[in-house]
């Protein structure tokens, strides 16, 4: 194996000193590029959830606050009906009133569009909100 120093290999001509620094410019500028695309499209993607949860909790809230706290099936039918009509951002909903066990609606599981390595990569946490609204009663419930 021949081995020679660094300004042996910058003299040899144009190709070596021209094309290696710019395909290294071009990477590093590809790769600052992408890291911040992604870095943006992850923030609207919390963002817009944030939205679609709160859209959800506006709507169903009264509702669910008009049912009386034992009548579980209605309030699971109104929290199903919630998933369907707020679209496939939302995975489950839950209500539970004061001491009440909790009524929960889940959405069936939609198989992945992203490869599991890039989804690992972007690292999106399912988003979480919890909303309250005074009842009739004087209780508080959460959903």
């Amino acid at each position: 194996m021949r081995t020679g120093n660094l300004s042996t290999w910058l003299l040899r001509g144009t190709y070596p000193r021209l094309y290696v620094p710019i395909v290294l410019i071009i990477v590093l500028v590809s790769t600052v590029r992408y890291h911040y695309l992604v870095a943006t499209e992850t923030d609207e993607v919390r963002r817009h959830a944030a939205t679609e949860l709160r859209r959800a909790g506006d709507a169903l809230l009264p509702s669910l606050a008009a049912l009386p706290a034992s009548d579980r099936q209605a309030q699971a039918t109104l929290l199903s009906e919630g998933i369907a009509s707020f679209g496939p951002g939302i995975h489950s909903l839950k209500w539970q009133v004061d001491n009440e066990p909790a009524t929960e609606a889940r959405a069936p599981r939609l198989p992945a569009t992203a490869p599991d390595w890039f989804a690992q990569w972007v690292n999106i946490a399912p988003p979480s909100q919890q909303f309250s609204q005074a009842l009739s009663s004087g209780g508080a419930p959460g959903a």
